[in-house]
C-alpha cells in the first residue's frame, strides 16, 4: 500500500524518503517523464494514493502536466511541491493546485509533519476512509484545512497568508545538506577542488570552435559521466544547441540573473542536459537578450560551474573581446584555433602575443590547427613558425565534420572512424589524466596527411 508518490528528478531525494517512509511511498524516476507524465504514472500500481510530493528538480511544465496526469487518477489526491526557489513559488501556486510547497532541504520531523496534516485534512474532509496513521512520532491535527505552506528547517511551517512577500522568507538549509543535494545531478570536480575550465578561442569566426567545444563534452563525458558542462559564451549567435540539436527551457541570460547567480540548486535546474551525458548552457535566440549578458556575469558563471563540475568547456565568440576575456582569465588551459590560410595564422600568433602582454593566458594552451590538408600552400612547420609556438593537434578537412554539425550529432558521439574523429579524440586525451599519463608529456611534430 502506497499512499506517498515521489516524482522528482532527485536518485537521492527518493531514497531518503523511501528510508523515511517505507512501505507507505512509491516512486517515479524523472527519466520517465521524458516520455510524457501518463507513460510515468503508469509504473505506479494500486489506486490508493493519498499525497502527492512533486519535486525536485522538476520544470514547471512537468509539474503541470504530472498534476493534471494524477488529478485524473486519484481525484481527491493531496498535492505538495517540493522545490527550493521561493522566487517561483508565487507563480506556481496561483496557477497549480498545490496543497502545500516544501523545501527539499526540509528535515525528516518537517517532512513527517506535513504529511500528518495533509493525511488529517484528507480524513476530515471525507477523502481517506479510517483514522490517520502516523508515519512517524509526531502526531497529526485534523483541526482545521492544511495550511499552504513554505517549509524551512529553522521555521518548520510558515502560512502563507502570514507572508507580507514571498521573497522575505529564507531558506536556511545547512550547507552541508545543500551539498549533498547538490551532488544529485552532477558529479563535483576531484577532491573538492575547482575544476578544470577549457575555454575554446580563435581570432576569427569559422574556425571551428564549436565543433571543438562540443566533440570536447562528448569525450570528456565518457571519462566524467555527469561531470562535464559546455557553455556558449558568443552571447549574440552562440549555436552549441544547434550543434547538439538542443530546444533549451533556459539560456545564458536565465542563468546570469535573479537567484541563479547565487543559488546553485537554481542554477541546475536551469541547466539543458544532452543524452551524451552532459550539460550545456546554450546562448540566447535573442541576439538582443544575449548582449545585455556582461563580461563579468559570464566570469561569474563560470566560476560558480567550476566549484561543481570536473570540466567547464566554454565556447567563445571569435576574437578578444570582453566575455572572451573573462573567460580567459577564469581560464585552467585554452585551445586555441587557426586554419591553414595566411590570415588566420597572423590573427593567432597576434592573439597570443596579446594575451601574454596581458598576463591572462592560462598556463595550459593547446594549438589546434582545423582543416589541415596538403593544398593550401602552407605546412604545419610554416604555420609553427609563425606562431612561434608548436602545433598540438592537427584536424583534417573532412566532410563528414559538416554533416555531423548539421545533424546535430558531433562526430565523436558517432562513433565515426573518420580522421577528423581521431583527431579530435587527441584533443580529448590531452584532457584525460590517465591517458596523458601514457601518451607521455613530449610533443610529437604533427603530420598533415
Amino acid at each position: 500500500m502506497s499512499r506517498v508518490i515521489v516524482v522528482g528528478r532527485s536518485r537521492e531525494y527518493d531514497a531518503r524518503m523511501q528510508a523515511l517512509l517505507g512501505e507507505d511511498i512509491a516512486t517515479v524516476m524523472g527519466a520517465y517523464l521524458s516520455f510524457g507524465a501518463q507513460i510515468a504514472l503508469d509504473q505506479l500500481a494500486g489506486d490508493d494514493a493519498e499525497v502527492a510530493l512533486l519535486g525536485p528538480f522538476l520544470s514547471y511544465e512537468d509539474a503541470s502536466e504530472l498534476v493534471t496526469a494524477l488529478l485524473r487518477r486519484f481525484p481527491d489526491l493531496g498535492l505538495v511541491l517540493v522545490h527550493e526557489n521561493h522566487a517561483e513559488i508565487e507563480e506556481w501556486v496561483s496557477e497549480l493546485p498545490f496543497h502545500s510547497v516544501l523545501s527539499p532541504t526540509a528535515d525528516d520531523e518537517t517532512v513527517l509533519e506535513l504529511l500528518g496534516e495533509m493525511r488529517a485534512w484528507l480524513i476530515e474532509a471525507g477523502d481517506v476512509d479510517g483514522e490517520a496513521p502516523a508515519y512517524g512520532a509526531i502526531p497529526t491535527q485534523a483541526d482545521a484545512e492544511p495550511r499552504l505552506a513554505v517549509v524551512t528547517e529553522e521555521s518548520g511551517l510558515a502560512e502563507l497568508d502570514e507572508i507580507d512577500e514571498l521573497d522575505d522568507v529564507q531558506e536556511a538549509a545547512p550547507i552541508g545538506d545543500v551539498q549533498r543535494l547538490a551532488e544529485i545531478t552532477t558529479v563535483s570536480s576531484e577532491h573538492g577542488e575547482d575544476g578544470r575550465v577549457i575555454a575554446v578561442v580563435s581570432p576569427k569566426g569559422g574556425l571551428g570552435k564549436t565543433t571543438v567545444a562540443t566533440n570536447l563534452a562528448v569525450g570528456l563525458a565518457r571519462v566524467a559521466p555527469l561531470s562535464v558542462v559546455v557553455v556558449d559564451a558568443d552571447v549574440q549567435f552562440g549555436d552549441v544547441a544547434t550543434a547538439l540539436a538542443l530546444s533549451p527551457d533556459h539560456t545564458l541570460p536565465d542563468m546570469v540573473a535573479g537567484l541563479a547567480p547565487r543559488d546553485t540548486m537554481v542554477l541546475k535546474t536551469f541547466l539543458t542536459v544532452h543524452p551524451a551525458g552532459f550539460y550545456v548552457v546554450c546562448g540566447s535566440d535573442d541576439p538582443a537578450a544575449g548582449d545585455r549578458v556582461s563580461g563579468e556575469q559570464v566570469g561569474h558563471l563560470v566560476r560558480q560551474l567550476a566549484g561543481i563540475f570536473r570540466f567547464v568547456i566554454v565556447d567563445t565568440a571569435p576574437g578578444l573581446g570582453e566575455h572572451a576575456l573573462s573567460v580567459l582569465d577564469n581560464a585552467s588551459d585554452a585551445i586555441v584555433l587557426c586554419s591553414m590560410s595566411v590570415p588566420s595564422v597572423r590573427g593567432l600568433r597576434q592573439e597570443l602575443a596579446t594575451l601574454a602582454a596581458l598576463d591572462i593566458l592560462p598556463g595550459q594552451r593547446h594549438v589546434v590547427l582545423n582543416f589541415a590538408d596538403r593544398v593550401s600552400g602552407l605546412t604545419a612547420k610554416d604555420v609553427e613558425a609563425t606562431i612561434g609556438v608548436p602545433v598540438d593537434v592537427a584536424i583534417p578537412r573532412s566532410n563528414a565534420v559538416a554533416l555531423s554539425t548539421n545533424r546535430g550529432v558531433p562526430l565523436l558521439g558517432e562513433g565515426s572512424r573518420d580522421p577528423a574523429a581521431k583527431a579530435l579524440n587527441q584533443i580529448v586525451v590531452r584532457f584525460d589524466s590517465a591517458a596523458a599519463k601514457k601518451r607521455g608529456r613530449a610533443h610529437r611534430r604533427v603530420v598533415v596527411a
